[in-house]
């Protein structure tokens, strides 16, 4: 009786343990908070990809570096000290979790910008004159594009009028204009 239940048992336990591996695996990659660190240019510049996106913030008070997010981020502020030695002595995150707080080497000016889900925030040295590029705006959207030989015709005041594309060229241009055609009913 007891060999029953054992085997019983073991396997549901299988069976759970498959259905947990399958979860698992049947579960959609989450994207990662990156940043990266450039230094090109006479400053330094951490480019924050929030997933999903998020605010940043940046000041600086005397030797002390402080980023702000709007929500947790899954990265760690000793990987940002570590890729700018040349700044940042050491670091340390908030009890919030939302804060990371720096030690600078030297004195810096802060420069932000945001743009397509991503955030700048520069580091610019004494010595650098002028203030670093704002990131890119994102490109603007397509343009939507209308087929005038697909739309109804329009009945105004007893009058007929149904679009019709005309095709116009100005030297190596050609442009597809609307042709408009009034007929009374």
């Amino acid at each position: 009786m007891w060999l029953k239940a054992y085997k019983a048992s073991a396997i549901r336990c299988s069976i759970a343990a498959v259905a947990f591996v399958c979860l698992l695996v049947s579960r959609p990659a989450v994207a990662a908070d990156v940043f990266t660190v450039s230094t090109t240019g006479g400053y330094a510049r951490l480019l924050f990809a929030l997933t999903p996106a998020g605010q940043v913030s940046a000041q600086a008070s005397g030797e002390v570096l402080t980023i702000s997010f709007d929500r947790k981020v899954d990265i760690a502020p000793s990987a940002i000290a570590q890729a700018l030695p040349g700044y940042i002595a050491s670091a340390r995150v908030d009890a919030d979790g939302k804060t990371f707080r720096f030690a600078l080497i030297q004195t810096v000016r802060i420069h932000s910008s945001a743009s397509s889900g991503k955030a700048a925030v520069d580091l610019s040295p004494a010595s650098y004159v002028g203030t670093p590029p704002n990131l890119p705006a994102p490109p603007p959207p397509a343009p939507k594009t209308v087929d005038v030989s697909k739309l109804e015709p329009i009945k105004v005041a007893q009058a007929l009028i149904r679009i019709s594309p005309v095709s116009c060229s100005i030297g190596d241009t050609t442009f597809l204009m609307p042709y408009f055609q009034v007929r009374e009913s």
